[in-house]
This record gives structure tokens, C-alpha cells and sequence, in this order.
């Protein structure tokens, strides 16, 4: 109960906190958003350190330390903030926020069934040691999501500030690119490097846990393609239309996880959600593309089903390269 209490209050700690961070990034205020996440993260984790390793906390030193961390990051930057604030009522801009940002819960509730349904549906049909092999995979894969969430908080400031430019066609698509084809040649890595960096970190009974990482990086893969490649959605403000797609996307990763867990175990598992996140992709590339209202965006858009194609290819020859070091 002590652990749940600590985690309520580290999310509550890590809300104020947003607003001036993004406040830094509308303003362009790369240097200081950078350092102040450096600093947020180095102090995070070296309050860990001194807990459990010093103190021998445990896992309630690693909860501590967040919350830790998050406290001070709010007492430092939420001055900031209420400084900036304008004593006023905004009652149109706030109900659209609210607008927009309640139509996004439906589809984050949806996500968390997108990505750890798989779970449930392995430990009924195997056991606690076939799970944790695989949250385990996962985590390695889940390295290419720290990524995503940086694109995520830059894509939209980078996207909207070029959108009257006459280069944001050229920009756009070079930015894509760029984009899919570092984030590939990540997912490379982490795929060739999971066995011998599990066998380095793990127990040589958990070295099976490489087998879905190729899957699980493509996986994350998509999921950031779906914040390149959509943002027209977003530009027409119809939040509803991505829950949606992510509501859509969850009901089949289900079934998808109900037909191959039971046969393919954990390998099953990840192409579940691999196929999840790539018809989670195809459709908002696809809407994007029928209500995009800018040609630039179209083209962008184009861009972004050229890229989903790519990876279900990809996706393919992961799930060859994984059943062979299955057997």
C-alpha cells in the first residue's frame, strides 16, 4: 500500500512540472528543456543508486527516488509558471482543450490493452517464467519507445512552425526519412546485440528473452510512425478519430494474442503486437491521407504508407529470423 501511495504521489508530482517544459519547447527553449531533463533524469537515478544500493531500500527506494526527483523538479520550475500565468477567465480555450484532450483518454485506455494484454492471455495459457522472459524482451525493444517519445514532444513544434513554409513538402518528407531510417537501423542494433547483452545483464535461464525484441522494436517502430506520419489528424482536431484506431487496433491485437499465444508462446506474444501497432499505423496513415486538408500533407502522408509498407516487410523477415532462433 506504502509503494501505491509513493507512485500516486510521483504522478502527481510530475504534472506541474509539464507545463513549464512546455512552455520551453513553444518558446524554443531547447538548451534549458534539455538540461532541466538531464537533470531531472541524473538526479532520478542517482537518488536510486543511494537508496538501494546504500540504504538497501529496495524497491520502495526506487519508487522514492522518483518521486524525489519529480519534487524538486516542481518547486524549482512551477514558480516559473505562476509567474508567467495571467490572472483571467479563457472559457472557449478551455473547453477545447478539455475537448481535445478528454477524446484522447478513451484511446490511451485503449493502448494500454494494445500493449500489455499479451501478458494476461500468456500467463493463462503459460506460466509466470514464459512472462517474464518476455516483459524482459520487451524492455530491451521498448529502448527504441525512449526515442519515440522525444520525436513526440519536437514532431508537432517542428511540423507546425514549417507548415506555411515553401520547403514543408521537402522538409517534411526528408524529415521522415531520416526518421525511418535511423529508427531501422536502431531496431538493427538492438536486435543483433539483445542475446549478448541479455547473457551480460540476465541469468543464462532468461536468455530466451532475445527472441522477441526484433518484434517488439518494429513494433515501437509503427507506433512512432503513427506520430509522423498523422499529424493531420491533429491538425484537424479529431482526437476521436486516433482513439478510435487505437480502440480498433487493441480488439485485434486480442485476437490476434487468443490465436497464436496458445501454439507460439511468447513468440506469438510479440507478433500480436507487432500486428497490433502496424494496423494501428495502416489505418491512421490511410484517414491521414482522405482528411489531410494540405497538399503538402498529403504528400506526407503518402510518405508515411510507403514507410508502413516497408515494415510489414520488415515485420516478416523479423518473424522468420525469431522462429529460427526458437528452435
Amino acid at each position: 500500500a506504502s509503494m501505491v501511495a509513493t507512485s500516486v504521489r510521483t504522478v502527481a508530482c510530475r504534472q506541474p512540472p509539464r507545463r513549464p517544459f512546455a512552455v520551453m519547447r513553444a518558446n524554443d527553449h531547447d538548451t534549458h528543456y534539455a538540461t532541466w531533463a538531464v537533470v531531472r533524469t541524473a538526479l532520478s537515478a542517482g537518488l536510486a543508486v543511494g537508496m538501494v544500493v546504500g540504504l538497501h531500500m529496495g524497491v520502495l527506494g526506487v519508487i522514492l527516488s522518483a518521486l524525489l526527483a519529480e519534487a524538486v523538479c516542481c518547486l524549482v520550475l512551477l514558480p516559473r509558471m505562476v509567474r508567467a500565468l495571467r490572472v483571467g477567465w479563457a472559457g472557449k480555450e478551455l473547453r477545447q482543450q478539455l475537448a481535445f484532450g478528454l477524446s484522447l483518454v478513451p484511446g490511451a485506455m485503449a493502448g494500454f490493452t494494445l500493449e500489455l494484454s499479451n501478458r494476461f492471455i500468456l500467463r493463462h495459457y503459460g506460466n509466470l517464467h514464459d512472462v517474464g522472459l518476455y516483459s524482459l524482451g520487451c524492455r530491451f525493444g521498448e529502448i527504441v519507445s525512449f526515442v519515440v517519445s522525444a520525436i513526440q514532444l519536437s514532431w508537432p513544434q517542428f511540423v507546425f512552425s514549417n507548415r506555411r513554409s515553401p520547403q514543408a513538402e521537402v522538409l517534411y518528407s526528408y524529415a521522415t526519412t531520416y526518421y525511418f531510417g535511423g529508427m531501422l537501423f536502431l531496431c538493427l542494433a538492438l536486435s543483433t546485440l539483445a542475446p549478448e547483452v541479455i547473457a551480460l545483464m540476465a541469468a543464462p535461464s532468461f536468455q530466451g528473452a532475445a527472441i522477441v525484441v526484433p518484434l517488439i522494436s518494429l513494433a515501437y517502430l509503427c507506433e512512432g510512425l503513427c506520430y509522423v506520419g498523422t499529424i493531420g489528424i491533429m491538425f484537424q482536431r479529431r482526437p476521436l478519430v486516433r482513439s478510435a484506431v487505437i480502440a480498433i487496433a487493441a480488439v485485434a491485437t486480442v485476437g490476434v494474442n487468443l490465436m497464436l499465444i496458445p501454439r507460439y508462446g511468447m513468440l506469438g506474444a510479440g507478433w500480436g503486437t507487432l500486428c497490433g501497432f502496424l494496423l494501428q499505423a495502416n489505418i491512421q496513415v490511410s484517414l491521414h491521407d482522405d482528411r489531410a486538408a494540405d497538399h503538402e500533407i498529403n504528400e506526407f502522408a503518402e510518405e508515411g504508407a510507403f514507410l508502413v509498407d516497408r515494415i510489414e516487410a520488415l515485420g516478416l523477415l523479423a518473424g522468420h529470423v525469431g522462429a529460427l532462433r526458437g528452435e
